[in-house]
């Protein structure tokens, strides 16, 4: 992946960047699994760096930026992108004093405000490619043998003709976040994403009532997203191609 393409999932992660080249950026990652998995893992070192600590003062943002620009040799500056891609970007390496004094000032600098994990987060998991096996099926209880904090993942081969394809476990911000993926006869793909602890927020969206319960439909780059609690924990539908319709009535199904 070029470094440009790096440093605009970067600004896509953290919300800097730009409508026309976030839409486009995202119009690409719904056909590249590659892609759209190394945006869920910028989102995610975003969640990890904002959690870190509280905002930090004027006297050290300018401390950092100065320390920046002195990394990047004498008589450069480093973009705000690069300095992005840098903190984003993995890399396998000892880091000496003054370095790891820079990178420890730098998660101060980019923490601020941060409110955990959100539902939006989340979803980017559901839309990821499965890294492990589906879970085995239990039809005689209607659920997967897989569950997060006790919430199992449904059954739904024999009702609605969805199975389960694949699963992915993933950590965000210290939640264990569980992914079972499902198909139906069309080729149709469907992530059922389950949090741990309490509630993430949602924000936008349409509200949708059925069957007595509330579903929040919320769509972002192509891909239709469903959540609502069960027993207190956020659940979350998410595809492409798939109406909004058919994901709420899977969603008040289980």
């Amino acid at each position: 992946m070029d470094e440009a393409t790096q440093r605009e999932l970067a600004a896509l992660a953290d919300g800097s960047l730009q409508p026309a080249a976030r839409e486009a950026l995202l119009r690409r990652a719904e056909t590249s699994p590659e892609l759209a998995e190394a945006l869920a893992r910028q989102r995610h070192a975003v969640t990890a760096i904002r959690a870190a600590a509280p905002p930090a003062p004027d006297a050290l943002r300018a401390r950092v930026a100065a320390m920046v620009a002195a990394a990047d040799g004498a008589g450069g500056t480093a973009t705000e992108g690069h300095r992005r891609a840098r903190l984003l970007r993995p890399r396998t390496f000892a880091l000496g004093s003054t370095v790891a004094a820079l990178a420890a000032a730098a998660v101060i600098l980019f923490a601020g405000g941060a409110q955990g994990p959100s539902v939006a987060d989340a979803a980017q998991l559901a839309l990821a490619p499965a890294r492990s096996p589906a879970p085995a099926a239990q039809p005689a209880a209607g659920t997967l043998a897989a569950s997060v904090d006790g919430v199992a993942y449904p059954y739904w081969a024999d009702a609605t003709g969805w199975r389960a394809t694949g699963s992915r476990s993933d950590a965000v911000d210290g939640r264990a976040v569980r992914t079972v993926f499902y198909a139906d006869a069309k080729g149709r793909r469907i992530g059922y994403t389950i949090a741990s602890g309490s509630p993430l927020p949602a924000k936008g969206g349409t509200t949708v009532e059925q069957d007595g319960a509330s579903y929040r439909v919320i769509r972002s780059g192509g891909a239709t997203i469903v959540t609502w609690l069960r027993d207190g924990h956020t659940c979350i539908l998410a595809a492409r191609g798939v109406q909004a319709n058919v994901l709420v009535g899977l969603a008040a199904w289980a």
